[in-house]
């Protein structure tokens, strides 16, 4: 069976693994199929060093805050260059990954194996890794939950955005509706952000019942009010209002622990966040030009 070699491959799929992987010339095999979540942000020093320009700006209700870059929209930037320069696997042909004896074996959903050679392998993420050993320690199992929320009876309001310190209902934000047709601010659904142990996500009180019922409450104490359903002279101001109604729509996971792994062979388990893969990056030729500040920008 023939072996395609690469001096360097990293395995994973984040953007810390997509970042690295870019700016190091490495092959990059993305081991789990789930990009970068609809709300995951790079910070606002990160994004400029690289070259990001417009960052994202929410209102909380008293004043526009800074949230940061998208790291979708830069995960979907990166993967298509690496695709047009023949550096990434297709994720979506992916179906296994076996490790043996300096080789990396991927099944794919064809009825092929691509063999991949190497000499330095850096791995973000064992997830769906085989012939990994032990791990050095396990961590407990956390997870990121976005529970979505369609709202049904709501007043027009200016909200887009509400941070808490607690980490159930840690970040709501609001968006405008994909339900209907067209583009309208005013129709907003919401994503309620929670970071959850794992053995209580099956707990109710961190369920997306009981989660939808807390979103609820929230939006009382903010003074948000139902939709108009008419008028009454009798009542105050004149007006009658449904209550607020909103239904959960689904609920995404996407786990944020990881075990502890020691390096072997010319394996690395890397943890580096994305603030450390940018500021370790060198001066570099980048798409036909450099950066007099020594770190390269992405230009598309």
């Amino acid at each position: 069976m023939s072996v395609i070699k690469y001096d360097k491959v990293v395995i994973g799929n984040t953007i810390e693994a997509i970042l690295y992987a870019f700016y190091h010339d490495c092959y990059l095999i993305p081991n789990n199929k789930e990009k970068p979540d609809h709300f995951s942000f790079l910070s606002i020093e990160i994004g400029e060093q690289i070259g990001l320009e417009v960052p994202l700006s929410l209102f909380n209700g008293s004043e526009e805050t800074i949230i940061g870059f998208f790291q979708l929209d830069l995960w979907k930037r990166l993967a298509i260059n690496m695709s047009i320069m023949g550096m990434i696997y297709p994720p979506t042909h992916l179906y296994s990954i076996r490790l043996e004896n300096s080789q990396i074996k991927i099944t794919a959903t064809s009825p092929y194996i691509t063999t991949i050679g190497y000499n330095e392998l850096f791995i973000f993420n064992e997830e769906g890794i085989y012939g990994l050993p032990l791990p050095k320690a396990k961590n407990k199992e956390k997870y990121k939950t976005l529970d979505w929320l369609d709202i049904r009876k709501m007043e027009v309001h200016p909200f887009e955005y509400i941070k808490s310190e607690e980490p159930v209902m840690n970040e709501i934000f609001f968006y405008p509706s994909d339900r209907r047709d067209g583009f309208n601010p005013n129709f907003k659904d919401c994503c309620l952000i929670s970071y959850i142990d794992a053995d209580k996500i099956q707990e109710f009180e961190y369920s997306d019942t009981y989660i939808r019922i807390q979103a609820q409450n929230k939006f009382k104490e903010l003074g948000l009010k139902g939709s108009i359903n008419g008028y009454d002279p009798k009542r105050k101001g004149g007006i009658r209002r449904n209550g607020v109604q909103i239904s959960a729509s689904m609920r995404d996971l996407v786990k944020i622990s990881r075990d502890d792994y020691e390096d072997y062979d010319n394996i690395k388990f890397m943890k580096l966040t994305a603030r450390e893969v940018v500021n370790g990056i060198q001066q570099k030729k980048v798409f036909g030009g450099y950066n007099p500040s020594g770190r390269p920008k992405i230009r598309f």
